[in-house]
């Protein structure tokens, strides 16, 4: 189940980049735990997947679609709100 979150936000994080085409950034992404419970129940039961590593593109694309990105910020951003 950890590798399914893993590539979820790892393909998240692409898509930010590639929108906002910074390469440095913070990002608050979100998600309500509740919405998870069939993913570690699938990959508890299921111990052929969890030993053999496979991940299940279908739920890699769920995931992503609980998601919620809160904001984005720069290093050049926070130095310039940072009160210094």
């Amino acid at each position: 189940a950890l590798a399914v979150m893993r590539s979820a936000f790892r393909s998240f994080l692409k898509d930010l980049v590639a929108a906002t085409e910074y390469h440095d950034f913070v990002a608050d992404v979100a998600f309500h735990r509740s919405e998870f419970g069939w993913l570690l129940g699938k990959y508890r039961q299921n111990s052929t997947a969890r030993s053999k590593k496979v991940i299940d593109n279908s739920d890699v694309k769920a995931v992503r679609e609980k998601l919620w990105l809160i904001e984005i910020n720069t290093p050049v951003y926070m130095l310039a709100t940072a009160g210094h």
